[in-house]
């Protein structure tokens, strides 16, 4: 979360001429419902069901950068759907750029109840070992460069 996976799955679209989808906006107009709402009415639980039933809709085509929620990585079978079509990258930002450009923590969900460092460091071996790549995300041109090179990379391989 704060990382710049909408930001940069925006501009990696764009730039791909490929279709973008954000897996949260994705679930929120599904739903009729934001994030937030679902969290509160349903529990995480719930929401964590659907987001799994999006991800496998979403994955299940070619010709999609998709930027998915942090906690998709809490499912094995998320990242076995995501990786069915494509690759996973992992877009690292230190915690303490996070913190400080992290500005409406209040529209997060999960941060009512853990602080942000926690749930960094509990996922972030998640999200290591899931991925493909890493990006680190510092200056936002540089990681949209580098996540241009990986696709290119990876079309060239296939």
């Amino acid at each position: 979360m704060g990382c710049g996976k909408s930001a940069l799955g925006r501009l990696a679209a764009v730039k791909l001429k490929k279709k973008f989808i954000d897996l949260d906006e994705f679930i929120s107009s599904r739903e009729k419902l934001s994030v937030r709402e679902i969290f509160e009415r349903f529990g995480e639980e719930k929401f964590r069901e659907i987001e799994s039933r999006a991800v496998a809709e979403v994955s299940g085509k070619t010709g999609r950068v998709i930027a998915t929620g942090g906690g998709v990585i809490l499912k094995e079978e998320n990242i076995a759907a995501l990786k069915q079509n494509g690759v996973i990258i992992y877009i690292y930002r230190p915690i303490g750029l996070i913190l400080k450009t992290l500005k409406e923590t209040e529209s997060r969900p999960l941060l009512k109840n853990s602080g942000l460092r926690e749930i960094f460091e509990k996922r972030r071996k998640l999200y290591e070992a899931s991925a493909d790549y890493t990006v680190e995300n510092i200056v936002l041109k540089s990681a949209l460069r580098k996540i241009i090179k990986i696709y290119k990379n990876y079309i060239i391989k296939l």
